[in-house]
């Protein structure tokens, strides 16, 4: 025992030793560490190691001049094709940018070929791309649809799962994250958007304020409130009481008059995401069900119908441009609308600010958005050619678009062009980054869902169980519909 305390005892006091030794030499070299030229040498440096979450690059690759077709809207080409006009020039310099980036640095032939696509010729956009896959001619690498629409095509069978094509990396940022947690079920998803597409960035929903009017009516700090998590259903209708003016002294509020809150008539089904009541929610096992007949949605058909209805402050209408003249001459307080849209205000005189649509209560944990349902959506046709080549174009693409496009639009346009002050770019970031996506709303088209809460205000209709019980049976065959794509 006593020798094993010696032992130990030794090898303590040499250990301390060496320390010390260790810390002479920091001080003062000794010969065996300076080199020949009489300097100290320098320390060893740590191998220089990648960050876990850095971007992995994309292969070098030369297609030789290989063409990769895609279809496209007509009535959105400017978001491939440049020279078809957009609501910025620089946006669309931008999108010249990245494709010529794309063409060259990978030796690739780009070619969008455009076929009307909006609402009113959705069967024709719908068409096009099932009967391609119908005849199996692989005219198509990869499709840009319209939300509401390209789904029909998922169900038709029409769609790769993007999740097994290699190079898109769908957890990356330049894909919206909410958007591609939503759509995947059961290791499947088959459409997904991100900053490749313009209208992922131009139809974010937002409410836009005038200061002065807001001033004038005693209004405190809104971005201090919507800091807080007050900006809430009450208080807005709060803030808004007693703002609207009878400015013709005719007795009727008419589009003569001053409104507390004016809003276009699609711009209410936003509500549907932003008061967080889902259409669709997913079981533990990874089951879509059936989720909006509950209390919370009746609450928030009841308050949205009574303020839009009943207290006199508001002002509906599907008329977009003339919605922007109302406020352009400070004729509202308040105005839903998107982030494109501010471009067609960048000329007012009066000062405006942004905001995101409000929570329905303090209870809601998060601001959430959504975008308007004709925004662009990327799929890949079953018959594709070369799947291997149309990913990597489709994932370079998106990845140039982040310092191209999408920082043309929201940095140099929306942010520091149209934004009137540091507080409204920074909510242009709160909102862009709350943005998500109700499964069922995005196919809403399969389910019949129809345009819902814009219907319940513009009827002054609170009954939404007897709506509910009416359409159960047809939300659930749409569902079943749904389930089949992504279960069979």
């Amino acid at each position: 025992m006593r020798k094993r305390l010696l032992s130990l005892l030794l090898a303590v006091l040499l250990a301390a030793a060496a320390l010390s030794s260790c810390g002479k030499s920091e001080e003062t070299p000794t010969p065996g560490n300076v080199p020949a030229d009489g300097q100290p040498a320098e320390e060893p440096q740590p191998a220089e190691t990648e960050p876990a979450d850095a971007v992995v690059p994309l292969p070098d690759r030369n297609f030789g001049g290989q063409t990769v077709t895609a279809l496209i809207r007509t009535e959105w080409a400017y978001e491939f094709l440049p020279d078809e006009g957009g609501s910025d020039t620089m946006v669309s310099d931008a999108i010249r940018e990245r494709n010529n980036r794309v063409e060259e640095k990978y030796d690739v032939k780009l070619n969008f070929i455009d076929t009307p696509g909006d609402w009113g010729n959705r069967d024709n956009f719908i068409n096009a791309v099932h009967n391609s896959v119908l005849a199996g001619d692989g005219d198509y690498d990869f499709v840009s649809g319209y939300q509401a629409t390209i789904v029909q095509n998922v169900t038709m069978g029409d769609f790769l799962n993007l999740l097994d094509l290699p190079y898109i990396d769908l957890s990356s940022a330049w894909w919206t994250q909410k958007g591609v947690d939503a759509l995947t079920v059961n290791n499947r998803c088959f459409i997904a958007t991100g900053d490749i597409t313009v209208t992922m960035l131009e139809y974010l929903y937002c409410i836009y304020y005038q200061k002065d009017l807001a001033s004038a009516n005693g209004l405190p700090d809104l971005y201090e409130i919507v800091d807080s998590g007050k900006w809430t259903h009450d208080k807005l209708a709060e803030l808004i009481a007693g703002t609207s003016l009878d400015a013709d002294g005719d007795g009727s509020m008419t589009d003569a008059d001053r409104f507390g809150l004016i809003s276009g008539g699609d711009y209410l089904r936003q509500y549907l995401v932003a008061y967080d009541t889902p259409v669709v929610s997913v079981k533990e096992d990874g089951t879509p069900y059936l989720s909006w007949n509950t209390e919370h949605t009746v609450s928030v058909v009841e308050k949205l119908v009574s303020l839009y209805n009943n207290s006199g402050e508001t002002f509906v209408s599907s008329d977009k441009a003339f919605l922007t003249n109302l406020f352009r001459n400070g004729q509202a307080l308040f105005a839903t609308g998107l982030f494109g849209q501010a471009a067609a205000m960048r000329d007012m005189e009066a000062d405006f600010g942004i905001l995101p649509y409000p929570k329905f209560s303090e209870e809601q944990t998060d601001y959430l958005t959504s975008t308007n349902n004709n925004v662009s959506m990327i799929c890949v046709p079953i018959t594709c050619k070369d799947t291997d080549s149309t990913a990597f174009v489709i994932e370079a693409l998106c990845r140039e678009s982040t310092e191209t496009v999408s920082a043309a639009f929201y940095d140099t346009a929306l942010k520091s062009k149209y934004a009137r002050d540091d507080d409204s770019a920074r909510m242009i970031d709160l909102i862009r980054n709350s943005l998500s996506f109700d499964f069922g709303w995005v196919y809403s088209t399969v389910l019949g869902l129809g345009n819902s809460y814009q219907m319940f205000v513009e009827d002054n209709n609170t009954d939404f169980a007897s709506y509910y019980a009416t359409r159960e049976n047809e939300y659930a065959a749409g569902l079943d519909n749904i389930k089949a794509t992504y279960f069979d």
